[in-house]
């Protein structure tokens, strides 16, 4: 079955490259296709995420509070950046008061620690392209490759740590913060042709996104038109929508190495 569905993408792609209807590069993208992925792959992943985000609404939002919507999106593991040494899945809520950003464990399938942002705090969001590598064509495909931030004041900000005495002891310290410090967030979607990332949307996000053929741009912007919309609803007017690029493709070839690109094409002749 795995080699059948394989032949008929390589089938497809020959005839695409013959007509002119693609360049080489449909080739490098089956390759990325077939390298990450597994039969059934997507549907699994749609259902894990999907239980991730019911199972962190369960455990963070207070008792007093509404689930809108929740998502998945790729975020730094450093506070602050846009781009970082290493990236995490996050589980992103919003309810009718705040928004809340899990990091969830899914082999102990638990909440290992979140933050809570309040709705009224939020100055700024931020959405464009969001391009960190430059390595395979759908890499840097601005609709495929899009985020967003979200700007907010430091008061508004709580967290929590669900393991480690140590860490909840730094917790309580980093809770005494400057309550005029601004501070960011940064999300990324995950690119539509990868296993599980087109329908891990299904665990949330507006009904008429559901299907393979909607991109990273269409997700960050009915996420966006949504958190957007139930600020209004609460009566922050004051925070702004600007659409800029988080990281764009100048900025990320430059910050892709040599030694990088070298690695990623001896990669492709081996498994060629």
């Amino acid at each position: 079955m795995y080699q059948n569905t394989f032949k008929d993408f390589l089938r497809q792609a020959t005839i695409d490259y013959v007509l002119g209807n693609r360049k080489a590069d449909v080739f490098q993208e089956l390759q990325q296709r077939f390298e990450v992925s597994e039969p059934g792959d997507a549907d699994r992943w749609a259902k894990v995420r999907a239980s991730a985000i019911e199972t962190s609404s369960e455990i963070v939002i207070v008792d007093n509070e509404d689930k809108i919507n929740g998502w998945t999106f790729l975020s730094p593991v450093e506070a602050n950046a846009r781009r970082g040494k290493a990236y995490e899945e996050k589980v992103v809520l919003l309810t009718n008061k705040a928004l809340y950003v899990c990091t969830f464990h899914y082999r102990l399938e638990k909440v290992i620690q979140f933050k809570r942002i309040g709705l009224s705090e939020i100055t700024l969001i931020e959405k464009g392209e969001y391009i960190l590598s430059t390595l395979h064509p759908s890499c840097t495909s601005p609709n495929d490759n899009y985020g967003f931030l979200i700007h907010y004041r430091a008061a508004g900000e709580s967290s929590r740590v669900n393991s480690g005495s140590l860490q909840n002891a730094t917790l309580a310290e980093d809770e005494v913060h400057d309550k005029t410090e601004m501070r960011f967030i940064a999300f990324k979607a995950f690119r539509s042709n990868l296993a599980g990332e087109a329908t891990k949307f299904y665990g949330g996000g507006s009904a008429d996104l559901k299907g393979s053929d909607i991109t990273s741009k269409n997700v960050v912007d009915s996420v966006v038109d949504e958190i957007i919309k139930v600020l209004y609803d609460i009566g922050n007017n004051q925070s702004e929508l600007v659409e800029r690029p988080i990281v764009s493709l100048a900025e990320a070839t430059k910050n892709t190495g040599i030694m990088t690109r070298v690695g990623f094409k001896v990669k492709q002749a081996l498994w060629l």
